[in-house]
């Protein structure tokens, strides 16, 4: 792949070279605060009202097929911002499932306590 920036050229396979430079192409570590930022849930955003699905659910939690059904979405919404809260910790998996509606078994999530303080916080600014 040819970087749009420099014009270096680049094995996506591979790792980039050190002096690689182009926002967007590769991760880069950053500033604490720019990561802190960057996980940051805003009000009124998909991320917020998965948040808020997740932490209603209480100590029953949600299973993905549950939650994407409670708000009425489709899974393409609520997948990947339930992964990025899990990835932020935000969420967890309780190490049980339940069926879908299809009878498979499907995890269910809880929200954890940094998940319950960012859903106050939201709930704080509304």
């Amino acid at each position: 792949m040819k970087c749009p920036h420099c014009g270096k050229t680049f094995n996506l396979s591979t790792t980039p070279p050190a002096d690689a430079d182009g926002p967007g192409l590769f991760e880069r570590d950053g500033a604490d605060t720019s990561k802190d930022a960057a996980r940051t849930v805003n009000a009124g955003t998909w991320r917020a009202k998965v948040l808020d699905v997740i932490v209603s659910s209480g100590a029953l939690g949600v299973t993905d097929e549950e939650g994407f059904r409670r708000m009425d979405i489709d899974y393409s919404r609520w997948g990947p911002r339930r992964r990025e809260l899990h990835n932020w910790g935000y969420v967890q998996d309780t190490g049980t499932v339940r069926p879908t509606v299809a009878g498979c078994e499907s995890i269910v999530w809880t929200a954890t306590a940094q998940g319950r303080d960012e859903a106050a916080r939201l709930n704080s600014l509304s």
